[in-house]
């Protein structure tokens, strides 16, 4: 992973809760390299910049658009971090991450004691006795785009 180049596939575990935006979550590739996934809500402007794939009048209140933040396990500098931008997540619980660099669908949707479990595990302690929820499922980001 450099500063500015990201292409990615592997097993993402996203956390989410009632009482904040966004979400936070942890990718292990299919080479058992760790990332740390942030979501955090993108400021939309009147118009549609060129690069993004969605408009968000055309979806209901369950969507919402997320800036991806990607850096390595570690990386409290930030010195390496990705920013994907434009990234469309719909649904409520059971979501989904939608760009034309990022693709993940939940499958599988933990809730109560098992969502804590995984969610300290592998994400933080801080997020024990929160209320989360984490989804599971295969993710791929590929930033930016080849141009060939």
């Amino acid at each position: 992973m450099s500063a500015s180049q990201l292409d990615v596939t592997g097993v993402a575990y996203i956390c989410s809760c009632d009482d904040c935006p966004g979400f936070i979550g942890v990718l292990v590739t299919r080479d058992r390299d760790q990332l740390n996934l942030v979501g955090r809500l993108h400021t939309c402007s009147p118009e549609v910049a060129e690069d993004e794939d969605h408009h968000t009048c055309c979806f209901d209140d369950s969507c919402q658009k997320l800036d991806l933040v990607v850096t390595k396990v570690n990386d409290f500098d930030f010195e390496n971090r990705v920013v994907v931008p434009h990234v469309m997540k719909t649904g409520e619980d059971n979501f989904s991450l939608t760009s034309k660099h990022v693709q993940f669908v939940t499958d599988e949707l933990l809730v109560g004691n098992e969502a804590e479990s995984i969610a300290v595990k592998y994400v933080s302690e801080k997020l024990a006795a929160r209320n989360c929820k984490v989804c599971i499922g295969e993710m791929k980001i590929k930033y930016p785009l080849d141009t060939d």
